[in-house]
């Protein structure tokens, strides 16, 4: 069995029967699409979710593209989250594994290979989305004191004068707990406008004072890994 082969059986499975523990949760797979390929892979997904009238009792799917930044092994992501006690579908379906099959085996054909997988927990939102700021910034690290770290970033996340500069700009936090993660165990999650909102903003915000405190605080316990960028070209909930 080839790895794209291989690799995509895995996602299969993943998707299909995957047991989630914690009340927020996501899974993301990394692919290398074939050039020119994003708007017919758009067109798949369509399919599935809007003409079939799938909907979903909680969170939904993302397709991104990668911007800048990361391994730069993949062009795409594919991103599903949503509410552990509120999972699946809103109503009953009569072949949803096959529904599903179908629509996987149709994009593999619009893929080179699936690249990384990870699945993790959601463990600080706010009361912020992403619906308005397509364009994400990704923060991947490592955390020796978890509790400390989650402590000083809700702290700043918070803070009146970050509140001021990022508005209601999405700033997620959560953990990782699978997949090829490369030895990372947390992750931030932010959500801009477009590429110069996200220039501005994050200098603005490293330049305020809850900023510069956040980064004094964990800066014995954190290590950022990598630094990425992304943009939304479909979501579906």
């Amino acid at each position: 069995m080839n790895n794209k082969i291989k690799n995509f059986a895995i996602f299969s499975c993943i998707i299909l029967t995957t047991s989630i523990q914690a009340q927020n949760t996501y899974l993301y797979w990394d692919l290398e699409a074939v050039d020119g390929a994003e708007d017919a892979l758009v067109e798949i997904f369509d399919n599935y979710f809007e003409e079939n009238e799938i909907t979903r009792k909680s969170g939904g799917w993302a397709i991104m593209r990668n911007a800048i930044g990361g391994d730069n092994t993949h062009t795409h992501r594919i991103i599903i989250y949503g509410d552990i006690y509120n999972w699946g579908y809103t109503e009953e379906r009569e072949t949803p594994d096959l529904e599903f099959q179908v629509t996987l085996n149709n994009a593999n054909n619009l893929i080179k290979k699936w690249t990384r997988n990870e699945s993790g927990y959601i463990l600080y939102t706010g009361e912020t989305s992403f619906e308005n700021y397509p364009y994400r910034a990704l923060y991947e690290m490592k955390v020796d004191d978890p509790n400390s770290y989650t402590e000083s970033f809700m702290k700043m996340v918070e803070s009146s004068d970050v509140k001021e500069i990022m508005g209601d700009r999405p700033m997620h936090m959560g953990a990782i707990a699978g997949g090829i993660n490369d030895g990372l165990s947390h992750w931030v999650y932010m959500g801009f406008e477009n590429r110069n909102d996200y220039l501005q903003k994050t200098y603005e915000l490293n330049s305020s004072a809850s900023g510069m405190q956040f980064r004094e605080e964990v800066r014995t316990i954190r290590t950022v890994e990598k630094t990425s960028t992304e943009i939304l070209v479909k979501e579906y909930n």
